[in-house]
């Protein structure tokens, strides 16, 4: 692939900081979310940075709970304009109404120009479903427009999903986003 993309958010990552140097990317900073203790599958979040940006961890903003996992950073351009990532990740065996609580608190504090990635596990697709309506509802309230409406779950043998998106406050300065089809095995 020859597009280098400037940042990458993954979730249920399973690792932790201490591990980082394993999964480096040359050309990239690697932050890294703490996992939930105790659990070895079904949590962490990190985001890989292109060297040429200026970024650091946004403490306020990245949390670990059961129903919640952020990761949050600060980007600054030699213009001095700032921009907010993060990386989200809702375990699906966390309490629904919790989460979204928590997504709307956090939303509710990000500054015009923040981009939110990651895996909801809340299928977009699914009509008529009121944890669907509860996501669009926070995510809409607070200003933010999904820039994902395709499949981005597909495996053999099950029904295809959207349950991970791209989430913006500033759609204008979006250029390009989109979805990977690749052949990963999980």
């Amino acid at each position: 692939m020859k597009l280098k993309f400037s940042i990458i958010g993954l979730a249920e990552t399973n690792v932790n900081a201490d591990v980082k140097a394993v999964y480096e990317l040359p050309g990239y900073t690697a932050f890294y979310q703490e996992i939930i203790d105790d659990k070895s599958k079904g949590t962490g979040v990190c985001l890989y940075v292109i060297n040429s940006l200026n970024a650091t961890v946004n403490h306020t903003l990245s949390s670990v709970t059961t129903n919640l996992e952020t990761l949050f950073i600060t980007i600054k351009s030699n213009s001095d304009k700032l921009a907010t990532v993060g990386v989200v990740y809702r375990p699906p065996n966390g309490a629904l109404t919790d989460a979204i609580n928590e997504y709307s608190d956090l939303a509710e504090q990000l500054p015009k120009d923040s981009h939110i990635v990651g895996d909801f596990n809340i299928d977009m697709h699914k009509d008529n479903s009121r944890d669907v309506q509860l996501l669009e509802d926070a995510t809409l309230a607070l200003g933010f427009y999904p820039l994902i409406s395709t499949y981005t779950h597909e495996k053999p043998g099950c029904r295809k999903t959207c349950i991970d998106n791209i989430f913006t406050n500033d759609p204008e300065s979006t250029t390009l986003s989109g979805t990977l089809k690749l052949c990963i095995s999980h």
